[in-house]
């Protein structure tokens, strides 16, 4: 672990440029409304939006060991959303990508691959995670399990206030999972809670820092939590993130013959080791 740790901080020196994103024209502003209508307008916002580019710097925690690294994301709706660590000279070192019902992961530092159906790794990922519950936790939208809603399914929500903000809970029909959803009075959703009971597992998702570019509104902080997956809790967090909406994104699964095969959990042990 110590090795890895000092191994990206040696490199995070030797940085290159990423694309820019479009320059920030400050803090996000809407008009209040009611419940309904700032849960319709978290959907509305990227409608029109079919792929993203995103710079930024990200954190893995597992307990009190952390690794850190410059991460770059291409998203293409509907299709894959790919998270690559580009911490040497641009060139990329690892990369993890998301199909519709594959999850693939290239760790060239490595020499190590994994590629599984979405099936074959569901006991060890969040119950209900799915690509599209990624796909619109990247946009910052709730989702419902295994698929993405539209603003018409705010019917199917209990709300409720909490302080100045909205609270939008989900239990689904004959399960005890709990889908608990929180929306400021801007339509920004800040939070995601997503709890298992059967097994004790819960997943959550914090949003902070929200600006505009140009027409699009994003957040520049992701904070993701999982409690239950082993004996530690696990953080994930996106910080200073850049986007940029609509250019070409080119998503590669392809596998080298020269690398071995792993599974997931393996992985992560050697990650942080």
């Amino acid at each position: 672990m110590k090795r890895c740790a000092l191994y990206v901080l040696l490199v995070l020196a030797l940085l290159s440029g990423c694309r820019s994103g479009r320059n920030l024209s400050g803090p996000a502003v809407w008009r209040e409304g009611s419940p309904q209508a700032l849960f319709a307008e978290m959907f509305a916002r990227h409608d029109a939006d079919t792929t993203a580019f995103v710079k930024s710097t990200a954190y893995l925690s597992l307990g009190k060991y952390t690794v850190r690294g410059k991460v770059q994301i291409r998203w293409r709706r509907d299709s894959a959303v790919q998270f690559s660590v580009v911490p040497l000279l641009g060139m990329e070192v690892c990369r993890i990508t998301l199909t519709l019902d594959s999850l693939y992961i290239v760790d060239r530092f490595h020499k190590k691959y994994m590629a599984e159906s979405l099936n074959a790794v569901s006991d060890i990922i969040p119950s209900g995670i799915s690509f599209a519950a990624v796909q619109s936790l990247l946009l910052a939208q709730p989702f419902l399990p295994q698929r993405e809603i539209v603003p018409q399914d705010v019917l199917l929500f209990d709300i409720a206030e909490k302080g100045e903000n909205y609270l939008y809970a989900y239990n689904p029909p004959l399960s005890s999972d709990e889908y608990r959803f929180e929306g400021d009075r801007r339509a920004c959703l800040v939070g995601a809670d997503i709890r298992a009971a059967g097994n004790a597992r819960e997943f959550s998702c914090r949003y902070s820092d929200y600006a505009q570019q140009d027409d699009a509104i994003a957040p520049q902080r992701i904070v993701c939590m999982f409690d239950g997956f082993s004996s530690e809790r696990v953080m994930l967090a996106f910080d200073g993130m850049a986007f940029v909406w609509n250019e070409p994104q080119s998503l590669s699964t392809g596998i080298s013959a020269r690398y071995k095969k792993t599974d997931l959990e393996s992985w992560i042990k050697i990650l942080l080791r």
